[in-house]
């Protein structure tokens, strides 16, 4: 069970190590504008009649501005927008708006960061095949002359290689590598 200090200052919408987002019962208290041991009320009816299953949510405890431990609960995006219309309180259209958008402001940031994790591995990617291109520079040249069907022995000409079987096992470590051939040595 995980403990929050309740002065703690933390926003509406987390996410953890997997991407999931997260929201709790006092965040969904304090912007619905209703008392907290209400809406932890709403959410355990829910999870009580099965409309909420146990992979949605999460018992946690926090510590109250008295120093004592209470409990809430965390509830991820589906758990979260299942119990929505069902906390209702004075401002309810207010914080399921601001919280949704939260939810929605959250996953474009994570999309966004996945997406910038994904061109560094493609740069890295680039760089080792700039690497292996530096180590075997005839490696697009056997690759062009075997696009343009060419025999080995035609392909060794090309490459200054004096045995054919030195082709094939260029072609085989190309595979392996998973090199296509296509950029040019420098």
């Amino acid at each position: 069970m995980n403990t929050i200090p309740a002065t703690a200052s933390y926003c509406p919408v987390v996410a953890d190590e997997q991407g999931n987002l997260w929201t709790d019962s006092l965040t969904i208290a304090e912007m619905f504008d209703r008392e907290h041991r209400n809406v932890t009320r709403s959410i355990e009816q829910l999870i009580t009649d099965g409309t909420i299953d146990a992979l949605n949510f999460e018992r946690i405890s926090y510590i109250d501005s008295m120093s004592r431990t209470r409990h809430a609960l965390r509830l991820d995006e589906r758990g979260f927008l299942i119990a929505m219309p069902f906390i209702g309180g004075r401002r309810a259209r207010e914080g399921q708006v601001r919280l949704v958008d939260e939810f929605l402001g959250l996953r474009r940031q994570l999309a966004s960061h996945a997406e910038s994790r994904l061109i560094s591995a493609e740069e890295r990617l680039t760089a080792i095949e700039a690497a292996l291109y530096q180590r075997h520079p005839h490696w697009p040249t056997i690759h062009q002359c075997k696009t343009q069907g060419l025999t080995h022995r035609q392909t060794c000409e090309q490459t200054g290689h004096k045995d054919p079987n030195s082709i094939s096992r260029n072609l085989r470590r190309m595979k392996e590598w998973g090199v296509t051939g296509t950029k040019r040595a420098k």
